[in-house]
């Protein structure tokens, strides 16, 4: 029964088997329901890194300081500085909003040194929760389309934003097909097939490459592929499935290639009010003004600013958004090519530290799930946002935790059943 005492335990020494039990639910909420529930997910894992740093700092658990946890906060720790040197260097009324939101990947290692269930219980829930968020997001997108909503948002709140959301899910469902074969690959296979519905229902032109590259991913990167026996009517079903999906979501995909298709001969003809028109502008001015600052850029609280200056004598006036639409071009913007490094190390240290880890057991899905995460961001970022969400730097935040403790786990921990 939950009382004062139970919440008491749990905020000043949790014993391991309560401790393993909030793992599962903290990374499950954290990496799964955000499609569903929005941005009460990234506030959970706020809430989380609070917690975390709270019995850290209370020495009640000690601080990870393993050579592969330390490489990647070490990375965390360089894209924060970049940000705050380019703070100090360029203050500005939104510098410290922004710099908070940046503060948040500094809660890596509080979080990672919280874990203490066993990878395969872990992964187990995670893969589980996937299949069935990506079942509920597919029926809730499926009636939002059917109301006539043009490109779904649910409680994303960003059709952009969701399409990140349902191509991890998707992501985590083929990881599981693949690890877990015969035993559970209808339920892998469902929750795959609905999430490709969500991505293609937001609409989101700039992600659909990966409905095609993750399953490739999660093959190359499977050594010990799992061969699937398939009967003719699991086939049909397949099959059947797909064709739903193709008629479902052949609207919001049409109409948004003609629009593509239309953005371009009216950029051919001087129009340049498009979503496609409009970003080449951005990119011409924030090219522009990268190489006026390149070192520090503009800082992180004067990007709508300098967009608005520097797009002032373009085609259509000046343009005010609150990024560049392209991650890389607006990192340097907010903190020239010192924070684009630091930006694309936290994508490459957590990578290299995951693959040099040895892929067995639960481990053997860490690379396939760091790296897809990375891709769908890469591809969200050429031409919308990737990092500066807090949606997505949590989530992003939490994949990481999640990927480099199944690759490294501590000794000792506590196994979990579903």
């Amino acid at each position: 029964m939950l009382n004062y005492e139970y919440f008491k335990l749990l905020l000043t020494t949790p014993d391991r088997e309560k401790l393993a039990k909030s793992n599962g639910v903290f990374m499950v909420v954290c990496l799964t329901t955000a499609a569903v529930i929005g941005s009460a997910a990234s506030i959970y894992a706020v809430l989380g890194i609070l917690y975390a740093s709270f019995l850290v700092m209370r020495g009640t658990f000690k601080l990870r300081v393993d050579r592969p946890a330390q490489l990647v906060a070490f990375a965390f720790l360089a894209y924060f500085a970049a940000e705050l040197i380019s703070g100090l260097v360029n203050p500005g009324i939104g510098t410290f909003p922004e710099l908070m939101s940046v503060a948040l990947f500094l809660g890596f290692l509080p979080l990672i040194s919280l874990m203490v269930i066993t990878p395969a219980s872990l992964l187990d829930k995670v893969e589980i929760s996937s299949a069935i968020v990506a079942v509920v997001s597919a029926f809730a997108a499926a009636g939002s389309s059917i109301a006539g909503e043009e490109r779904i948002e649910l409680a994303a709140g960003n059709a952009g934003v969701l399409a990140v959301l349902a191509s991890v899910l998707l992501l985590i469902n083929l990881s599981a097909i693949f690890r877990r074969g015969q035993k559970y690959w209808q339920y892998g296979l469902a929750g795959a097939m609905a999430a490709i519905l969500v991505i293609l229902l937001t609409g989101m032109r700039a992600l659909l490459p990966v409905i095609f590259i993750l399953p490739v991913l999660a093959i190359v990167l499977k050594r010990h592929v799992k061969l699937l026996d398939i009967s003719r009517n699991a086939q049909a079903s397949i099959a059947l499935g797909l064709v739903l999906i193709s008629v479902s979501a052949y609207p919001v995909v049409s109409w948004r290639l003609i629009q593509l298709s239309r953005s371009i001969h009216a950029i051919d003809q001087g129009n340049y009010s498009s979503s496609v028109g409009q970003r080449l502008i951005l990119w011409e001015a924030g090219y522009k003004l990268a190489i006026a600052k390149p070192v520090f850029g503009y800082g992180p609280g004067n990007v709508s600013k300098v967009m608005v200056e520097g797009t002032a004598s373009a085609r259509g006036g000046p343009i005010g958004f609150s990024h560049f639409h392209n991650a890389f071009l607006n990192e340097t913007i907010r903190a020239g090519l010192v924070g684009l490094i630091a930006m694309l190390g936290i994508f490459i240290v957590p990578l290299i530290v995951v693959l040099k880890a040895e892929r067995k057991g639960a481990a053997g899905s860490a690379a396939t799930i760091l790296l897809g995460t990375q891709i769908i961001y890469m591809f969200s970022g050429l031409t919308g946002i990737m990092l500066g969400h807090d949606i997505l730097d949590s989530l992003y935040l939490c994949v990481t935790v999640f990927c480099v403790y199944i690759a490294y786990p501590k000794d000792n921990t506590v196994d979990i059943e579903l």
